[in-house]
């Protein structure tokens, strides 16, 4: 992701991803158009409204190996 990515998430995929960050620590916040918005060590994660996971930080990458690598098959790259 290298600082930054952008992920279509289905609503069941937007689930698991959430109640892994509540697992680990994550922060949450719920902005306007969101569905939540988290914040973890080194990484912003915001999944909107329309399904886009916005990921951001300096590590975003290891958030990317972390947490979305073994779910890949249910993204769809945008």
């Amino acid at each position: 992701m290298a600082g930054q990515g952008v992920r279509k998430l289905d609503a069941a995929a937007g689930r698991r991803l959430r109640d892994s960050l509540e697992r680990d620590g994550y922060q949450f916040a719920r902005p306007q158009y969101t569905q939540w918005s988290a914040k973890g060590p080194g990484v912003s994660v915001t999944l909107y409204e329309n399904g886009k996971l916005l990921v951001q930080g300096k590590h975003a990458d290891d958030f990317g190996v972390t947490y979305l690598d073994d779910v890949d098959e249910v993204f769809a790259q945008t």
